[in-house]
């Protein structure tokens, strides 16, 4: 028994387009077999998900390093009573940011 499909339509900038037709092209399908093939093998690739999951939670865990060393210098910086905390606070808004 033959599945059904459903047809969706997408919207697509020029350059974007361009590039659709050039592997269109390369691939000799039509430009909605090509998109069909290039959404089937993203959604398919398990491999490349889970990177680009590993991706983002290395990306937060960055922010949140960066947010917390900051932090710490600010401490460090009035801790050794060289600055006042709002001096401390200024020097890493002003040249950390």
């Amino acid at each position: 028994m033959k599945e059904s499909t459903t047809t969706v339509g997408v919207r697509l900038k020029p350059p974007l387009l361009k590039r659709l037709d050039d592997e269109a092209k390369s691939r000799s399908v039509t430009r909605s077999e090509c998109l069909r093939q290039i959404t089937e093998e993203g959604l398919n690739d398990e491999k490349a998900r889970l990177l680009l999951e590993e991706v983002r939670e290395i990306r937060q865990l960055l922010l949140l390093l960066d947010k917390r060393w900051k932090i710490g210098l600010v401490a460090i910086l009035a801790d050794a009573g060289k600055a006042s905390v709002e001096d401390a606070e200024a020097f890493v808004r002003d040249n950390l940011s």
